[in-house]
């Protein structure tokens, strides 16, 4: 049962950090699409709407995660 809790809780941050780093890529690529044109413009925003939808995914996972270290461990 411990090896589950260490477990839950090195996913839990594993995810945390894979969220974070995530949210590093938009602000370039907010400048990008400002500054492009037409098709290219369109192409960036897919891809960051495509890394919005991936770190929604992470967050939920980061939740779900916590929540069974607090289940399988002490508590807080």
């Amino acid at each position: 049962m411990i090896y589950l809790y260490v477990l839950a809780i090195v996913l839990h941050v594993a995810t945390a950090a894979s969220w974070l780093g995530l949210s590093l890529r938009l602000p370039e690529l907010a400048k990008r699409i400002v500054a492009s044109d037409g098709a290219v413009a369109d192409a960036l925003g897919a891809s960051g709407s495509e890394t919005v939808e991936m770190m929604n995914r992470y967050a939920v996972l980061m939740y779900a995660l916590a929540l069974a270290a607090i289940l399988l461990g002490p508590g807080f």
